[in-house]
C-alpha cells in the first residue's frame, strides 16, 4: 500500500518537472515584438528659391526638411513633372537643362529611407535669361576659416557663408603642406564645414576654402587656416 502511494507521488513530481521545463522552453523561444515600420513622412521643404543664373541654368535652394529618422533625398519637380532626385540630402540643385527666355516653376519634396515622401513645397518661379547672358559675379571668399585637429589623423574645418548675388552653391577645399606651398583641391562641401581624414600624426596642414555659385563662378581664396594633428 505504501509502495503504491510513493510511486504515485514520484510520478506526479516527474510530470510536474516535465511541464515546468516545457513552459520555460516555450518562454525562452518566444520572439520579441518587431519594431513598428516607419510611416512618418518628412516635413515639407520651405523657403524654396529659384534664380536664373544664365540662359540655360537655374539655381535652386531650400531649407532642409526634418524627419523622425532622417531625410535621405529630395525630389525636384519642374512645371509639374519630376525633373530629378538628389543622391543625398543636399539642399541645393542646379537645373542645367533650361531654355533661354523661358519661365519655369519648381517645387521640392523630401524623402526618407523608408520611402515616405512629403508633400511638395510651394512653387518658386523664375525666367531664364536671354541667349549668351548669365551670372558673371563670383561669390565673396568664405569668412573666417577655422581648422581644429580632433585626432592624430583628422582635422575639422568650419567657416561662415559669404555673399553672392544669386547664392552660394558649395565650397571647394584646398590643402597645402606648408604655409607657402601650392594648395591642392581635396574635396567639396555644400555646408560650411568639412572634415579632412587620413592625415599623418603630429603634422601641420594648411587650408584655404573657396565658394562657388550655380554657374559656377568661384571666389578668391579664404584666409589660410592651419592645424597640427595630435
Amino acid at each position: 500500500m505504501k509502495k503504491g502511494f510513493f510511486c504515485q507521488i514520484r510520478l506526479l513530481i516527474i510530470l510536474s518537472s516535465v511541464l515546468l521545463s516545457s513552459g520555460c522552453g516555450s518562454s525562452s523561444s518566444s520572439s520579441s515584438t518587431p519594431p513598428a515600420p516607419d510611416t512618418t513622412a518628412p516635413t515639407v521643404p520651405i523657403h524654396l528659391t529659384a534664380v536664373a543664373a544664365s540662359d540655360t541654368r537655374v539655381s535652386l535652394r531650400w531649407r532642409a526638411s526634418t524627419d523622425n529618422v532622417g531625410v535621405t533625398t529630395y525630389s525636384i519637380n519642374r512645371n509639374g513633372a519630376l525633373l530629378a532626385t538628389t543622391t543625398t540630402a543636399t539642399t541645393v540643385y542646379s537645373d542645367t537643362t533650361c531654355t533661354a527666355n523661358t519661365t519655369y516653376t519648381y517645387s521640392v519634396a523630401a524623402r526618407d529611407a523608408a520611402g515616405n515622401v512629403s508633400q511638395f513645397s510651394s512653387g518658386a518661379v523664375t525666367t531664364t535669361l536671354g541667349v549668351g547672358l548669365g551670372d558673371t559675379s563670383a561669390p565673396q571668399p568664405p569668412g573666417t576659416v577655422n581648422a581644429i585637429a580632433s585626432s592624430s589623423n583628422q582635422i575639422s574645418l568650419s567657416w561662415s557663408v559669404p555673399y553672392d548675388n544669386i547664392g552660394v552653391s558649395g565650397y571647394n577645399i584646398y590643402r597645402a603642406a606648408s604655409a607657402s606651398g601650392m594648395p591642392a583641391k581635396i574635396g567639396t562641401s555644400t555646408t560650411t564645414s568639412y572634415t579632412d581624414t587620413g592625415l599623418s600624426p603630429a603634422t601641420a596642414y594648411y587650408y584655404v576654402v573657396t565658394a562657388f555659385d550655380g554657374v559656377p563662378n568661384e571666389s578668391l581664396n579664404s584666409n589660410q587656416a592651419t592645424a597640427t594633428t595630435q
